[in-house]
């Protein structure tokens, strides 16, 4: 997309461009009634041609009619293109939303996602419906009557305007020049507006749990104090200029006043056409004394559009080769080839690898930060690592399509996201398909079964948003049967089961072994219980791989980090 705020009106420009000139012809309307009205001061009572009062009036009254007719449909149909361009833009930038990865998100907040999705979209439509019609109106009038003055009434009484025009011209480009970056500090500032106040009330439990209320209530403070001290410089701006601006209308009518009467009184115009001169003074000085907001509201809708071609222009880091290979299957087969990968500040992982055979199980252990959940981003292919490769089925995961790889890993994460929506939908939700038997079987393995049928609707509960009714347990556990209705080929369980008794984990263990026969599986999990029983376990510590092997060959190693988590968390008894 281009930055050409216009390039917004594709398929629509003729439309756009017959409504402006329609506009144009409007105002032109407005025009005549002076006109009409120098007709009935000194044709009709000056020099008594009474008959021409009614056609006159006739003609004055068809032109205001005219005039708001046309007004009325370009307003209408301005505002029909205007809310079809933000029906498309709203859906363009969620779809790049959606296009983007991981990275992307790690770099902006969601508050100010929000405001592109929202604030500048309407800002940007609002330039487009309002201030290009008023601009093209105010023009029209400034122009039209500036002209009428000089050629039909006298150029003399007209000529104060010229020294007008260019102390107005250079006062509007001045505040220009000085509104464009404070609007654009604006914007960010109400993105950082908006993501205090969603992070608040989606961490409001988090908020009121360690009675954090007044340091939100400071942290939401300051932001709202920036948000303030940048509309009030905004402010300060318009009124270094504004006053000047809108004072040279008060000038112009101090000076037609003196000289227009002096003319009068020596004949050089009539009485008519002071008349006329003065009602047309208003169309000028109107465009001149409204310029200022008009230039605040054009250069709002500018840097709003600039935002959204910030987001609109961002490119995936992940995507799919033209050569990526479309497979019917991945079977499950897993390989990490000296894999390292750096986030912006911090490395994630040192050289690590491995190779998980399609069936078996791979327990992943390790402090918090070192590397586990990388290591699954990787194999998702949610990043790209930085050197090394990563193989599914012994072919390089960037050569296979991205659909394909993600519907065959399936993650359940510690960090339970779910939908304000049914049970049912939730579980469903990679398998939108799915019936409502192969539902409740994947509920049942993740023992979700039995809580879910004591709900007041069942499967048909609508849950609160991010589950809020639900207890960790039974959001981990739907997590699960969502991961598992998905039928993977690599199944990964990123401290699904870190809410729940042992009792409850090791029934899960026992259905996962039952499922899980043909498939990859992956475990982290900071519990010794939740990944002794897999073929082999990796410990991971500041994103290497540490240690390698089964419970017991890792048991044995004296003095290594998984025979020190064991005794910590075994009593210092080592019995295997």
């Amino acid at each position: 997309m281009k930055r050409n705020i216009f390039s917004l009106l594709k398929g629509n420009y003729i439309k756009y461009t017959i409504i402006q000139i329609f506009v144009a012809v409007a105002a032109f309307l407005g025009l005549l009634n002076p006109v009409f009205t120098r007709t009935i001061v000194d044709d009709i009572i000056t020099d008594g041609k009474k008959q021409l009062l009614l056609p006159v009036l006739g003609c004055m009254l068809l032109a205001t009619v005219l005039r708001l007719g046309i007004r009325y449909i370009c307003q209408m149909n301005l505002e029909k293109i205007t809310q079809k361009i933000v029906l498309n833009l709203r859906r363009q930038t969620f779809r790049k939303l959606m296009e983007l990865d991981f990275s992307y998100f790690d770099r902006h907040g969601a508050g100010e996602m929000m405001t592109q999705m929202t604030t500048d979209i309407d800002i940007t439509r609002q330039f487009l419906a309002h201030c290009i019609y008023v601009s093209l109106e105010n023009i029209t009038l400034f122009f039209g009557s500036l002209l009428i003055l000089i050629f039909y009434i006298d150029a003399k009484l007209s000529s104060m305007l010229f020294f007008v025009m260019p102390v107005v011209v250079i006062l509007t480009v001045s505040l220009a020049k000085e509104q464009k970056e404070k609007y654009r500090r604006l914007r960010q500032v109400h993105a950082d507006l908006n993501t205090v106040v969603g992070e608040n009330i989606w961490a409001q439990r988090v908020v009121k749990a360690f009675v954090r209320e007044e340091y939100e209530n400071n942290r939401m403070a300051k932001v709202n104090e920036a948000f303030r001290q940048g509309q009030i410089d905004i402010s300060n701006t318009s009124r270094k200029y504004l006053p000047f601006i809108q004072n040279i209308h008060g000038i112009i009518q101090l000076y037609l006043v003196v000289v227009g009467g002096i003319f009068v009184m020596k004949g050089i115009i009539t009485l008519g056409e002071l008349v006329m001169f003065n009602s047309m003074i208003w169309m000028i000085t109107g465009p001149l004394s409204g310029a200022g907001f008009l230039i605040n509201e054009a250069i709002s809708g500018f840097a709003s559009y600039e935002k959204l071609m910030d987001l609109m222009e961002a490119k995936p880091k992940i995507i799919d080769k033209n050569r990526s290979r479309k497979l019917e299957t991945i079977k499950g087969k897993v390989e990490f080839k000296n894999v390292s990968l750096r986030y912006q500040n911090s490395q994630a992982l040192r050289d690590v690898s491995f190779v998980a055979e399609q069936g078996t199980s791979v327990g992943i252990i390790g402090q918090t930060g070192s590397g586990k959940s990388s290591l699954i981003h990787l194999l998702g292919r949610f990043y790209d690592p930085d050197s090394g490769a990563v193989f599914l089925d012994d072919h390089y995961i960037k050569d296979i399509d991205l659909e394909v790889i993600r519907n065959a890993v399936a993650t359940s994460q510690q960090e339970v996201f779910l939908f304000s929506d049914t049970v049912s939908a939730n579980i469903a939700y990679g398998c939108p398909k799915a019936t409502a038997e192969e539902i409740r079987q994947a509920a049942k393995y993740a023992m979700a079964d039995e809580f879910i049928q004591k709900l007041p609707e069942g499967y048909d509960t609508v849950i609160g948003e991010r589950g809020v009714t639900l207890s960790g347990g039974q959001k981990q556990r739907l997590a699960l049967a969502r991961a598992i209705l998905k039928q993977p080929s690599v199944l990964v369980l990123d401290d699904t089961t870190s809410a729940l008794d042992s009792e409850t984990e090791k029934e899960i263990q026992k259905k996962l072994r039952e499922i899980c026969q043909d498939k990859t599986l992956f475990i982290i999990s900071q519990k010794i219980s939740s990944v002794k029983d897999c073929d082999q376990i990796l410990v991971l510590q500041d994103g290497a791989v540490i240690q390698k092997g089964t419970h017991e060959e890792l048991l044995a190693e004296e003095g290594g980090y998984y025979q020190s988590v064991y005794k910590h968390q075994y009593g210092g008894v080592i019995n295997g």
